[in-house]
């Protein structure tokens, strides 16, 4: 659909797409993935519903959200209390926004004891600070000379980066290049892998 991920979901091959997507790619009780050409058969009773959840990419496409929407100002609700009141915080873990109220209860209560809580401020300051600290083309050239391990730039797994995207000055991993690859807000960036940098003997751009 070329559209930013809604309830994302992924077929046996491991591409994603859209929930309502993998209805309209429904044939009788197989989807056929349009990226590989491998069918898939549909749960039965449960139709697109019964592919897995992915949730890495649900929460990339959550934060970009939740990022549009801090830099343009927009009133962002609690995703948690019946009030819908103004909320300060925001929980990666549960991939919502949380008032003052909501957010003091998830800190005492031990069921969300290990949940990653961060206040919005914390969010704004921490997007302007990561922008400066990404590797820069000489230092990620010197890197892959040396066979340095490089980690992934997007996601906080840390994960072993494969790829660089020139338009975001970033190393990504497997699973934040493909997430790339196929959201339309990165339809036009330029991605490289470092096999091919290193095959090509090139600087990055």
């Amino acid at each position: 659909c070329n559209e930013v991920y809604k309830k994302p979901r992924y077929l046996p091959c491991y591409h994603t797409y859209c929930e309502e997507c993998l209805v309209n790619l429904q044939r009788d009780s197989t989807i056929t993935c349009s990226k590989c050409n491998k069918s898939a058969t549909v749960p039965a009773g449960k139709g697109a519903k019964g592919f897995s959840n992915n949730f890495f990419f649900q929460r990339i496409v959550d934060e970009l959200e939740l990022n549009g929407k801090l830099k343009s100002g927009e009133r962002i609700k609690c995703n948690l209390c019946k009030e819908q009141r103004q909320a300060s915080s925001w929980c990666n873990d549960c991939s919502a926004a949380l008032c003052d109220d909501c957010c003091e209860f998830h800190k005492n209560a031990v069921q969300f004891d290990e949940h990653d809580l961060k206040t919005f401020e914390d969010i704004t300051s921490n997007i302007k600070i990561t922008r400066t600290v990404k590797c820069d083309e000489l230092e990620l050239n010197g890197k892959l000379k040396s066979d340095e391990r490089i980690e992934c730039n997007l996601c906080r797994k840390k994960l072993p980066a494969l790829s660089w995207c020139n338009d975001c000055s970033a190393a990504l991993c497997k699973d934040c290049c493909e997430f790339h690859k196929n959201a339309v807000q990165f339809d036009e960036h330029d991605l490289k892998t470092f096999v091919d940098i290193k095959s090509n003997n090139t600087h990055i751009k």
